[in-house]
């Protein structure tokens, strides 16, 4: 695991900003989980939006309601501030009641924690997100960057 700031968290957004993204490319992106890492594909809850439309969602054989939840709190996260849900809880790291406080946000509805990520393509920004539950939240947030770097290797290829 790498302890990550801010800024970096920012430039690997841009770094898995994807060259065109849509249906089409919903089943490679899924298909990229189980290859890159098979063993971690079955640990983990695994939900694609696009356009505010859930388009995938896999529910790995070690994994519990409980992973459903938690998808569903970091989905949150990215979707009311269009960043990984890591990056949110780096700027919060230390004040994390403040960060519901400010927002009147919820635990039940709202997680501090990485797995969430924006689909972003170039020339239309964020378009979707990517939301990964079940290793822990710095793991799958780096599983959701090594897929969107191979799913971006792949569609430039």
């Amino acid at each position: 695991m790498i302890l990550m700031d801010s800024n970096s968290i920012l430039e690997e957004e841009q770094a898995t900003t994807l060259p065109y993204f849509g249906l089409e490319q919903v089943d490679e992106l899924a298909t990229l989980f189980s290859k890159v890492d098979p063993v971690a594909f079955q640990k983990v809850c695994i939900k694609v939006v696009l356009n505010n439309r859930e388009v995938y969602f896999h529910a790995g054989i070690q994994t519990s309601k409980e992973n459903n939840d938690w998808v569903t709190r970091k989905f949150n996260v990215t979707n009311m501030f269009d960043h990984c849900s890591l990056y949110v809880k780096t700027l919060w790291a230390d004040q994390s009641e403040a960060f519901f406080n400010s927002y009147g946000l919820s635990h039940r509805d709202f997680a501090l924690v990485g797995g969430a990520l924006p689909i972003i393509t170039k020339g239309n920004g964020n378009i979707g997100i990517l939301v990964i539950s079940g290793l822990t939240d710095t793991e799958d947030h780096e599983f959701g960057v090594k897929v969107l770097k191979q799913l971006k290797h792949q569609l430039l290829s």
